[in-house]
């Protein structure tokens, strides 16, 4: 069975209870989810960056002081 379309139903009783379930706010979580993902990754790629940094400065100042 190859289906070709997708039928939503509701009742609006989750939005009448103030739940944040409009495609609006699926949209914005998937984005902000996406955000905070490459925010993350930018932060490891520094941290790793800035970890080979000090690791090179103190092998060359351990060999300043041989």
């Amino acid at each position: 069975m190859n289906v070709q379309k997708l039928l939503i139903i509701g009742n609006g009783f989750d939005l009448q209870c103030g739940l944040p379930s409009t495609f609006k706010d699926f949209i914005d979580n998937s984005v902000t989810k996406q955000k905070e993902k490459k925010f993350i990754s930018q932060i490891a790629d520094l941290k790793d960056k800035k970890a080979d940094e000090i690791i090179g400065y103190l092998k060359l100042e351990s060999m300043k002081t041989d």
